[in-house]
């Protein structure tokens, strides 16, 4: 790994414990329901760009 170059492993860790943190401070009690629903939907929206994408590369791809 380069100096200065952080692994993912790294990076979800560092995330994750920022995300946990503003849940908690934001939800209370109900703080990882809460994060894990706004996780879920962000997922969702990933997916469905990507699907939007993959559609648009296999287009290009046919184009004459």
């Amino acid at each position: 790994m380069e100096l200065g170059k952080k692994s993912l492993r790294q990076m979800i860790n560092e995330s994750s414990v920022k995300v946990v943190d503003a849940y908690k401070n934001e939800h209370g009690d109900n703080w990882r329901f809460q994060c894990v629903e706004s996780i879920d939907n962000e997922v969702a929206k990933a997916e469905a760009s990507l699907k939007y994408w993959k559609g648009v590369r296999a287009k290009v791809m046919i184009a004459k």
